[in-house]
């Protein structure tokens, strides 16, 4: 009997395949599987979209298809950035009593885009034992330099230089 984690990964785009492969250095988690809509990566193996090739899980089209061959502890949502959508996207997991992570910076404080939603995902929450955790961290808020630049000097005196390199 395994104690790792069972991990599926929602959203395969730059951000969940960064996922996947830092999901991937850790011990105590198994990735299960993926979900993407392109219909080009359904059915494909997940480790050679992600550049891991001793990684042996399916991408499915959808978590309804895949939840007929593998169950999951925990998704991890990095499929938007918008609350409704994100709630939409997690609800068919939420009503089944899994965790979500989610990237989607809204779900950081849904309540305050998305209220009704909110207090619909609390209440379904509550109901099947689903949990959803919004970290609110996407790469493009993270690195938009032209915004931040002021922000990140703020503390200091004299900034010679400011270097921000997206990876």
């Amino acid at each position: 009997m395994s104690n790792k984690i069972k991990v599926a990964q929602f959203g395969l785009g730059p951000i969940g395949q960064s996922s996947v492969r830092l999901l991937a250095e850790r011990k105590n988690f198994e990735i299960v599987g993926g979900i993407d809509i392109q219909p080009a990566l359904a059915g494909k193996n997940l480790g050679e979209v992600c550049g891991l090739p001793g990684l042996k899980a399916k991408i499915y089209p959808s978590f309804e298809e895949m939840g007929k061959k593998v169950k999951p502890d925990v998704i991890v949502h990095t499929a938007g950035s918008r609350a409704k959508i994100s709630f939409e996207q997690c609800k068919p997991m939420l009503q089944k009593g899994l965790a979500v992570v989610s990237s989607c910076e809204e779900l950081l404080f849904p309540a305050h885009r998305a209220p009704k939603e909110s207090a619909a995902m609390d209440k379904l929450c509550r109901k099947s034992g689903g949990r959803i955790l919004g970290t609110g961290v996407n790469p493009g808020f993270v690195l938009r330099s032209e915004e931040h630049t002021s922000e990140l000097q703020s503390p200091c005196n004299l900034v010679c230089r400011l270097l921000l390199e997206k990876k």
